[in-house]
């Protein structure tokens, strides 16, 4: 029951977006409250559906020898409304046809009900007879529809059934959409069995299998998540291959079978007009993961009956574009690649983990800094994308990527490209699949900055760039505005910029994204496979020469490589493999997904000598069950060794799986340690090396941080508390008597007040440290009852809630008063607040798990932290310490993942507080604080304005943290001075725009004097 609801409501959301103007949508009455499934699961569950559609509905065109009537038993049916599809059509609506939908009692008591009382679907059928209580097992009957309740384990029923509405001298077509695989196998066997007992029978099924075994990390996932829902699946282990399922029914006495997977229905049976259309339903870019779900399903289609013969995925004399295919009796058979034993590398490979959750990200870009140092940039996160880098590194060094380097904003699908060492290219990528960015950025190491060069012609991701020189860099392909695959080359120099870059060997390679490209020692490149423009995945090679052409232009000679001709050639027929040239004329292509079949892990890295013309699998060395999934990952070949870093993907509706760290694979003993560390921080977890965020300090050696004391208070009138505010220091006031809500405020009674049912958002972090740069939490809808008893019963459950607006969250601030009534008498400011009572912006609640800490940030608004349940560690930081702390500009949040966990950075001085239940912390505007909480805390913010009217910024202001109007607007200027500065050479730019620099500095130091 619990498969079919989460399945019927993902097909409703492929119902909602894909249907043709001229369809009726019938999910609409079996799933009240639609829910928008991600692309990858529409994509999905939309070609399950065809291809179920299309097996039903070839049968339905049939015509029989003899004719005769027809009918559809659907074998665990759940409330697919496919005998209402097939009804409303106008070629079906008036055949001589019967459908029969089958499944548990329970089930099809609600469905025959439903259909009884929605007349979209009764008024479809005639004769109709509706049983609240079940007559012989049967719910729902009509000339065309009969609804049984039953158990299909228990065959001897199942044929009285069959024998007392007549069926058995019938055409059947029996079909099972993921239903079958959750019953035992051997009754499954037996099922299979007695369908082939009819004279005239059909039996179509689509489920899972394993082509590449249960240690496939797609495999993995989908089975891990299945068992975890308590519906394993019973018969993968028995019959995991295609040609095995084929097996399964050819035994149990059906005549002939035709399997494939949907991968092969995908690219054989889906025409190109219909995927042009679904193209344009929703932004989608997740190809890899798709390829890999059609990879892991199958359709088969046994036929024992009159008609035509059960070849129905494999046409005659039709080409073949790809994908798995087996069938009885034998014809030749479509497979996947297969490994080459005796043409194996003959040299052994060593692999070694080093697991880091800065690298739980996929599709980023890395390069080589140096010899012994990467850095990886962007890239889709657990959550959202990202612009953050990390430094991959072998070097005994505690340095690491200053948090405010000017990084290139949010992306994914893009290039980095080493330019020389410590100089490196970054290019295009996208944010959302229809989004790609055209921007390129060069970064310098030595300076730890981003500095933007010319834009690109136009936006493009998953394309490829070498690096011919260290001037140069060689663009191709990739995926551009709506949807269109490039064909283009492009050349880019700082000195010139972009150029178009014409070829004069034609044809050369067709357009083509996701493929495999490098650059030798020799002069000559290397392209490999990727994907057309028309979905097919491509398996030629090419050897790329820059040239000149007739006017002694650059152009490109792309000539048709000699490793073509070999017959492993379908070893790189793949796309989203990355190719890198490791020397003496040898090219590693690491990853992808295969065109045919799925990729056999020991093909997954194959070796191209380019001169002895060969290409030969490796074997990698790495255990079967720590296999990593080799899509959306980044690598590079440093000292000898073959660094893996990152990748993963969704597997479809089970899960995520990411490669969190980094794989190091070398044909020698690995002897170096190779250590990770996200912008911000150092090798050694302290804060990175702060030259990029001070930089007007670059030469200054900075003490280490120096610690002060908050001054504590008691305060009386509110004159006092003004001149506090006046002061902008922060202070604690101990022992302030805020009302009952000290000693009542128990979990008991904030359950039994704020109501256990209540529902609320809450953060649920990764670790121990909450990052809102990093993204490492995830917000999950819960009841309040139940986040308490998480919250102040479980050790490491890490849940963090905010309160917000109960009415308008998204543009109102929280106001205890109104989000939670019940509760808001027992809190009770002193009068001498009343400033901030009269001032007050907002009043949000705070419920948080011991352990998880909040990152370091800063408000715009003055607040009074009133501290109300349990101990918390606090920690200020006043605002001329904003250069070392790691925040990028424009942001309130630093990069520092975790600011207790090593000491605070050179030059800071931080103000450390325990609080306890009745202090209130005062804390000026601008002053940056981040808290972690010792035991479960309970604790009220009253943010109030403080400064004059006009200081804050216009528009809304949820949380209070936005920045002052001035600097807004300033940085809105300061934008408009960058570009005014852009078309100039970078040695002219960056001369003046550092005098405006320093006088802004001046400006601030003059002004901080006065």
């Amino acid at each position: 029951m619990s498969t079919n609801n989460s399945s019927i409501v993902s097909k409703r959301s492929v119902e909602r977006l894909y249907s043709n103007d001229n369809e009726h949508q019938f999910l609409r009455y079996f799933v009240r409250k639609p829910q928008r499934r991600s692309p990858i699961i529409n994509r999905g569950y939309w070609l399950r559906m065809q291809a179920v559609e299309y097996v039903v509905h070839s049968f339905l065109r049939a015509e029989l020898p003899v004719p005769k009537k027809k009918v559809v038993v659907n074998l665990g049916c759940g409330y697919d409304p496919l005998p209402f599809q097939c009804l409303s059509r106008a070629e079906f609506g008036n055949s001589d046809v019967l459908f029969v939908d089958i499944d548990y009692p329970n089930l099809m008591n609600i469905k025959a009900s439903i259909v009884s009382a929605t007349k979209q679907l009764s008024s479809l059928l005639k004769e109709s007879q509706y049983f609240e209580t079940p007559s012989d097992q049967v719910h729902f009957q009509s000339k065309e529809y009969l609804a049984l309740g039953c158990d299909l384990r228990d065959l001897k029923n199942l044929q009285k059934i069959f024998e007392r509405h007549g069926l058995q001298d019938c055409a059947v077509l029996f079909t099972a959409e993921v239903s079958l695989t959750y019953m035992d196998c051997e009754s499954v066997d037996a099922l299979i069995k007695w369908a082939a007992s009819f004279p005239d029978a059909r039996f179509s099924i689509l489920e899972q299998f394993l082509p590449s075994g249960a240690e496939h990390p797609f495999a993995r996932t989908m089975i891990k998540h299945f068992n975890s829902l308590n519906t394993s699946l019973q018969s993968i282990s028995t019959y995991p291959l295609l040609q095995d399922q084929v097996n399964r029914y050819s035994s149990r006495g059906w005549k002939s079978v035709d399997a494939c997977d949907l991968l092969a229905f995908w690219l054989n049976q889906i025409s190109n007009e219909e995927k042009e259309r679904i193209e344009k339903v929703e932004g989608f870019d997740e190809w890899e993961e798709f390829w890999l779900f059609c990879q892991h399903y199958f359709i088969l289609y046994a036929h024992n009956g009159s008609g035509t013969a059960s070849n129905v995925f494999r046409k005659d004399n039709t080409a073949w574009n790809g994908g798995e295919y087996c069938n009885f009796p034998t014809r030749p058979v479509i497979h996947r690649t297969p490994s080459s034993e005796d043409s194996r590398v003959d040299y052994e490979v060593h692999a070694e983990f080093v697991s880091s959750p800065y690298l739980k990200r996929r599709f980023a870009a890395v390069a080589k800094n140096s010899e012994g140092c990467l850095v990886l940039h962007g890239g889709q996160g657990p959550t959202t994308r990202m612009r953050s880098s990390v430094l991959i590194t072998n070097l005994d060094r505690s340095d690491g990527l200053p948090g405010d380097s000017g990084s290139p904003s949010q992306r994914m699908c893009h290039t980095l490209t080493t330019l020389s060492p410590g100089v490196l290219l970054l290019a295009g990528g996208r944010t959302s699949p229809d989004k790609p960015l055209s921007d390129a950025y060069i970064f310098e190491y030595k300076n730890r900055k981003w500095r933007r060069v010319q834009d690109m012609p136009s936006g493009r991701y998953r394309h490829n760039t070498v690096a011919l020189d260290e001037k140069r860099v060689l663009v191709f392909g990739g995926r551009g505005e709506n949807n269109t695959t490039i064909g283009e080359w492009l050349l880019w120099s700082e000195i010139d910029g972009w150029k178009v870059l014409p070829t004069i060997v034609s044809p050369g390679p067709v357009a083509r994204h996701s493929a495999g490209m490098c650059w030798t020692d020799r002069n000559h490149g290397v392209l490999a496979g990727g994907m057309n423009a028309s979905g097919h995945v491509i398996d030629d090679m090419w050897r790329i020469e820059l040239v000149k052409d007739t006017d002694n232009q650059p152009a490109v000679s792309a000539k048709w490589s000699m490793v073509n001709m070999l017959s492993n050639r379908s070893l790189w027929k793949r796309f989203g493999g990355h190719m890198v040239y490791i020397g003496l004329g040898r090219c590693l292509y690491v990853g992808g997904v295969s065109g045919d079949g799925l990729m056999k892990s020991e093909n997954e890295v194959i070796e191209c000598h380019c001169d002895k013309v060969t290409i030969r699998p490796i074997e990698l060395g790495i255990p079967l069950e720590t296999q990593p999934l080799l899509i959306g990952h980044t690598v590079e070949y440093v000292n000898y060794q073959l660094l893996i870093c990152g990748g993963g993907g969704v597997c479809f509706s089970f899960g995520s799986c990411f490669n969190d760290g980094v794989w190091v694979l070398s044909e020698g003993k690995i002897e170096d340690s190779w250590k990770v560390a996200e912008e911000g921080q150092g090798i050694d977890g302290s804060a990175a090396s702060n030259g990029i965020c001070a930089p007007f300090e670059d030469n200054l050696q900075l003490p280490d941080a120096i610690p002060r004391d908050i001054k504590k208070v008691t305060i009386s009138t509110k004159q006092e508390f003004e001149e506090i505010v006046e002061a902008s220091e922060p202070v604690l006031m101990e022992s302030v008597d805020l009302g009952n809500c000290v000693e009542s405020w128990t979990p008991e009674y904030l359950k039994q007040t704020v109501g256990q049912d209540r529902s609320v958002v809450v953060h649920a972090a990764e670790s121990s440290a909450m990052s809102f740069q990093h993204k490492n939490f995830s917000y999950k809808t819960t009841s309040f009852g139940d986040f308490i008893d998480a919250a102040f019963e479980s050790p490491n459950s890490r849940l963090y809630f905010r309160s917000l607006s109960v009415t308008k969250p998204n543009s109102a601030p929280a106001a205890l008063a109104e989000d939670f009534p019940t509760l808001a008498p027992d809190f009770v400011l002193p009068s001498a607040l009343t400033m901030a009572i009269e001032h007050q912006h907002s009043s949000p609640l705070r419920i948080s798990s011991a352990g998880v800490g909040m990152w370091v940030h800063y408000d715009g608004m003055a607040n009074v932290l009133c501290h109300i349940r349990g101990r918390k560690l606090f920690r200020l930081y006043p605002p001329s310490d904003v250069t070392r702390l790691s925040f990028p500009h424009g942001a309130s949040t630093s990069t520092i993942r975790d600011i207790f966990a090593s000491p605070s950075p050179p030059g800071t001085t931080p103000i450390d507080i325990e609080m306890k239940p009745g202090d209130v912390l005062f804390i000026p505007p601008l002053w940056l604080h981040a808290a972690k909480p010792l035991t479960p805390c309970v604790a009220v913010n009253v943010f109030f304005r403080s400064l004059k009217q006009g200081s804050y910024a216009h528009g809304k202001d949820v949380y209070g943290n936005r920045d002052m109007a001035a600097y807004e607007k300033g940085r809105g200027q300061l934008a408009k001075i960058v570009k005014d500065f852009k078309d100039l050479p970078s040695q002219v730019r960056g001369f003046y725009l550092e005098r405006l620099a320093t006088e802004l500095k001046e400006a601030a130091v003059s002004r901080e004097e006065r």
